[in-house]
């Protein structure tokens, strides 16, 4: 991505390449990351709420600047999930090329990503009281 952005010239971008999950566990690095990224993109590695519990602190957030998750996928979705779909586009339609992949993109509002990581039933990692 980012050899993308510098041979297209982009200046108004910056990446972040990591593991969502190690971000969200970590309490400096995620404080760092808080509210920063107007777009997260995930693959199927865990379920979707899951997945939507680990970034749901990552995305802006906001009537102006919401963010968004752009998650690549393949198979069934969660129907907490798919009803808060905005666009579900597969990866040949979106290449305009068949048989390139059995996948398809999945784009959800910030808004969608804090919803379905409530009802994900996970908990946030924290120190142990003793």
């Amino acid at each position: 991505v980012d050899e993308m952005a510098i041979e297209l010239g982009l200046e108004n971008i910056q990446t972040h390449h990591g593991r969502a999950e190690e971000i969200a566990d970590d309490p400096i690095i995620g404080r760092t990351h808080r509210n920063q990224y107007d777009i997260c993109v995930g693959r199927s590695v865990t379920s979707m709420p899951r997945f939507c519990f680990w970034i749901q602190d990552l995305l802006k957030k906001g009537k102006d600047e919401e963010g968004k998750l752009v998650y690549i996928i393949g198979g069934k979705v969660e129907e907490n999930v798919q009803s808060r779909v905005t666009t579900d586009v597969a990866i040949d339609d979106l290449l305009k090329c068949s048989g390139a992949s059995d996948k398809r993109t999945l784009v959800l509002s910030s808004s969608a990503v804090t919803a379905i990581a409530k009802e994900s039933g996970e908990v946030k990692r924290g120190k142990v009281k003793q």
